[in-house]
């Protein structure tokens, strides 16, 4: 009797044993079972997030293809369904192109969201430059409606006056206000460190002075609403637009090697400046001695900028 009741015992225990690492295998089994299902959750929804963009990427790259083959920009809203596979999930597609006549400026965005609303949106912007700037610019390097002081001598057949009939384009610099997502306009440091990225940069709150010998590679529409300086042996290396609303102030040796500038204010040019491009000033403009200005009315062409992630 003593022996059975032992061996029952041995044979409980062992039980209990069986029975407390069967539960911690059926444990461990879930835990791993969840840690995979997270894992590949996680993956299925990287793998989704880049087939969206990817998606949204090629839709902006067939529709600015679009738009330099047919020399037209789109004009209206397209919105089409497609289906994201594996899976066969359906997607809703945008292309919305937004413009401001009097900026010349068209916005093109295209969103692609899923049942999730998960949604990837990408924008590019371009700005073109009507025919009389246009017409004007191709014919001259500096159109004028002011007064030119100075270094007219070397400007020769470049310079194009109001007295013979050049008119100053007129654009209202708050209106690039929301055109852009770029909140903080880049320091002169930010510049000479990070270049300029195909966009627009406004600066509309505050006066602006680019540091001596900074030199600014990359393309850019800069805006400008108050007194604007370029201190002495700065430049702009690749092609930019830039308006002034402003006096703006180009000390001695700065060079602007590609340049479309619009400037509604006093402009004074220091000596040695480099200006290679399209100038057009409605007030007086100040010449210093050795001023090399280039006639390149390519400056004139549309403005393509990047296609940015907003």
């Amino acid at each position: 009797m003593v022996l059975l009741k032992k061996s029952i015992k041995s044979r409980n225990g062992n039980v209990s044993i069986v029975l407390v690492m069967s539960i911690m295998l059926v444990s461990v089994v879930i835990l791993a079972s969840k840690m995979l299902f997270t894992e590949f959750s996680m993956l299925r929804t990287e793998i989704k997030y880049r087939q969206i963009s990817s998606m949204a990427a090629d839709i902006i790259t067939c529709a600015l293809a679009h738009e330099k083959e047919s020399g037209q920009e789109l004009t209206k809203y397209e919105f089409v369904e497609g289906d994201l596979k594996p899976g066969v999930m359906p997607l809703y597609i945008s292309v919305t192109p937004t413009f401001n006549k009097d900026l010349a400026i068209r916005l093109l965005e295209v969103k692609v969201t899923d049942n999730d609303q998960f949604n990837t949106i990408l924008r590019q912007l371009k700005q073109t430059y009507d025919n009389e700037l246009y017409n004007q610019g191709k014919s001259y390097a500096l159109i004028s409606s002011g007064n030119i002081e100075g270094g007219t001598a070397a400007l020769e057949d470049l310079l194009y006056t109001s007295n013979s009939g050049a008119k100053f384009p007129e654009y209202n610099v708050e209106a690039f206000a929301g055109w852009s997502p770029i909140t903080v306009f880049p320091s002169s440091s930010d510049m000479k460190t990070n270049g300029l990225d195909s966009r627009l940069y406004l600066n509309l709150s505050n006066n602006f002075t680019l540091a001596e010998n900074t030199h600014v590679k990359g393309d850019g529409i800069l805006v400008f609403k108050y007194a604007t300086t370029f201190k002495a042996n700065s430049s702009f290396d690749d092609r930019v637009v830039i308006f002034s609303n402003s006096a703006l102030t180009l000390e001695n040796g700065v060079k602007l090697k590609n340049v479309l500038l619009i400037c509604n204010g006093t402009l004074k040019i220091g000596s040695n400046c480099q200006i290679n491009g399209v100038v057009f000033a409605k007030n007086t403009v100040k010449i210093g001695d050795d001023f090399t200005l280039t006639h390149n009315p390519k400056v004139l062409d549309a403005f393509q900028g990047s296609i940015y992630n907003l």
